[in-house]
């Protein structure tokens, strides 16, 4: 769902006194303000849900038309840095936040090029995804009139340039024995890339497909009951470059099951490999279709499994306590078979 802030254009007023005390104000909202809106959010990994102006930088370029672009205004710098509008002037803005208040160094450059569309195109060159570290893009345009003194705030519309994946992992068996998933592991995946943002996510330029690692998983009575008293789930999110073709991509991890009741008895360990296929709708608006074995920019995938004893050992599984029953005869009584029916 999306959530706003809106943040105050800034207003400057400069005097200056003159030596027979005259004044001259200069008019008020000539200086470049914005507002900013960050789409979908919730809380998994450190996202940012909102931005003030001086959480996000800017860069910006203007000219007397819309092709030239010959004038920089923002050169990677925070939204509440003062520029003044020029009059009858054509306007275009790209702006980021990696994280709140984060801006990218040079080894991690944003450029805001001539020569890319009306817009203008960011540039996030060979980035590495982290997972306090939520990036969030926007680019919007503006032109002025030759009065300038009542422009309006530039509206910037950020909008995610990751994907979340969380692996969910349930066990019935957490009553008797501890399980705890370790080495998880996405294989193969793109974890290092040049990316673009014109209005649209692309991340053309794969660098690394280094894949994710994940913290262990422990899977007991310490943990949160989900569903019901027998079922023991937790959970794990990171952020993710998008991309396509996740069914070719396997998820590994190794399960560990140890007796809480018997510590003497011996720890069962299983290697496990799973494949990150995907179909599926958006969960808030079931009529959008998402791309099949895609990680999309601004959504949140979950891959759940459960992980029962005998998965890992047939010899762990709970066992039931069965009776058989019969019966002994009387004198000059028969034996009898009794087969019950459900009722």
């Amino acid at each position: 769902m999306k959530k706003s802030l809106f943040v105050l254009g800034v207003a400057v007023a400069a005097l200056a006194s003159c030596t027979n005390e005259e004044v001259t104000e200069v008019a008020q909202n000539r200086a470049i303000g914005f507002n900013s809106f960050v789409n979908n959010n919730t809380k998994a990994v450190t996202e940012v849900s909102s931005l003030a102006n001086s959480e996000f930088y800017v860069f910006g370029m203007y000219d007397a038309d819309q092709t030239t672009w010959g004038k920089t205004v923002f050169s990677n710098e925070l939204g509440s840095t003062v520029h003044y509008w020029e009059p009858s002037s054509y306007y275009r803005f790209g702006a980021y936040a990696d994280g709140a208040a984060g801006d990218l160094a040079t080894a991690t450059a944003v450029s805001f090029a001539a020569g890319t569309g009306t817009n203008g195109t960011l540039t996030f060159t060979s980035y590495t995804p982290d997972d306090a570290k939520d990036l969030v893009a926007a680019v919007a345009s503006a032109s002025t009139g030759a009065d300038v003194s009542s422009q309006d705030a530039v509206s910037l519309n950020f909008k995610h340039m990751l994907s979340q994946v969380a692996f969910e992992f349930t066990t019935d068996a957490a009553d008797h024995y501890t399980l705890v998933i370790s080495n998880v592991k996405i294989n193969n995946a793109v974890s290092k890339a040049t990316g673009t943002y014109d209005g649209s996510v692309s991340w053309p330029t794969p660098e690394e497909s280094k894949g994710y690692t994940y913290e262990d998983f422990a899977v007991d009575k310490n943990v949160d009951i989900a569903n019901s008293a027998q079922n023991y789930t937790a959970s794990q999110t990171k952020l993710v470059i998008p991309q396509d073709g996740t069914d070719a991509l396997t998820v590994t991890f190794t399960a560990t099951l140890s007796d809480t009741n018997y510590p003497s008895n011996p720890t069962k360990t299983k290697n496990f490999t799973g494949y990150l296929s995907f179909s599926g709708t958006d969960k808030n608006d079931p009529d959008i279709s998402l791309a099949e074995n895609t990680w999309t920019p601004g959504y949140r995938y979950k891959y759940t499994t459960k992980i029962t004893a005998d998965m890992i050992d047939d010899e762990l599984k709970d066992k039931k306590i069965e009776f058989t029953t019969s019966v002994d005869s009387w004198k000059d009584a028969t034996d009898t078979t009794i087969t019950p029916s459900a009722n």
